[in-house]
């Protein structure tokens, strides 16, 4: 169980300020538990301390470092009563996972998610029928996700953000139950709860973006994974410092090269970069060619990356 420096600090996990909402700058200190709360997202931390004089609201900014230190928190005058508390609709699915498990899962697929698209509904993660899905138009990430409940679930970015980071301050044998409303979907653990508003859109046909694993093949072996990230060290700040949107080309014995006028396969360095990072096994690259083909990165039977290649 937290004690209440500790809680403190992990509602600093969550950024609540929203302009014309001064309370929304407070921490809710209640009984056995401290809440943060931005409206879209709202976290509740456990924890084995209870206000003498009933609950308060301090300053999130501060408290955790006050307390730390020793000096008393800051209560404000305002009422509790004031502090928008939200509350998960009726409960449509529920499951549970493996801390280690889950936050593998998500980072298999959140870097290609978008954060502040007009597309509003590729703003965070889809929870399909047995799989993650995210992406921001350029690029696509699917893993498979089994126990997801039939209807599709859009869980948005700050919400996938703030549970990433939670997920790595937890022990990795704990479980972490989900639960999937028509409203809200809540990640529970012993220590803390996550209840994040769901995007209220349809998610596109993301089936009809993945190749059909057409096009040149090439094996990346764990050491050949080893060699590209080597390249891409040396090739990313140079082709950074020469073009504003970055290219880089990956040729047909699936080394990366510097950009070549009339050649094919060029992509955003940073995307390929992000895949890099996130993959430690055998994987098959399918290289699209031409611009407006896609190419499918094929971690494994479970795990799939796409990148569109850019004119050059």
């Amino acid at each position: 169980m937290n004690n209440l420096t500790t809680a403190l600090e992990l509602t600093k996990t969550l950024k609540t300020y929203k302009k014309g909402m001064p309370v929304l700058t407070k921490t809710l200190v209640d009984d056995n538990r401290v809440i943060v709360s931005d409206l879209d997202s709202q976290l509740t931390v456990n924890m084995d301390y209870t206000p003498a004089n009933g609950a308060y609201l301090t300053d999130k900014d501060t408290a955790a470092e006050k307390s730390k230190i020793g000096l008393d928190l800051d209560t404000e005058k305002m009422s509790v009563d004031n502090y928008p508390i939200l509350e998960q609709d009726k409960i449509i699915e529920s499951r549970s996972f493996y801390a280690s498990d889950l936050q593998a899962d998500l980072k298999s697929v959140s870097y290609a998610m978008a954060k502040q698209d007009v597309r509003y509904y590729l703003n965070g993660i889809l929870f399909d029928s047995d799989c993650l899905v995210a992406t921001d138009g350029h690029r696509l990430a699917k893993t498979d996700f089994n126990g997801i409940p039939e209807n599709q679930t859009i869980v948005r970015s700050e919400g996938i953000v703030i549970l990433e980071k939670l997920l790595r301050k937890t022990v990795k044998n704990e479980v972490v139950k989900i639960a999937f409303g028509d409203n809200f979907t809540t990640f529970e653990s012993s220590d803390w709860t996550l209840l994040v508003r769901n995007v209220d859109g349809r998610y596109p046909d993301y089936k009809r973006v993945i190749p059909k694993e057409k096009g040149v093949a090439v094996v990346w072996s764990k050491a050949a994974i080893k060699e590209r990230k080597a390249e891409i060290k040396v090739l990313k700040p140079i082709v950074k410092a020469m073009e504003s949107f970055a290219p880089i080309r990956i040729d047909n014995s699936g080394t990366l090269v510097m950009p070549e006028e009339g050649k094919e396969n060029h992509f955003n360095v940073q995307y390929v970069n992000d895949v890099l990072t996130r993959i430690s096994s055998d994987c098959e690259v399918f290289l699209g060619g031409s611009v407006g083909q896609y190419t499918l990165i094929k971690e494994s039977d479970n795990t799939v990356h796409v990148i569109m290649p850019m004119r050059y």
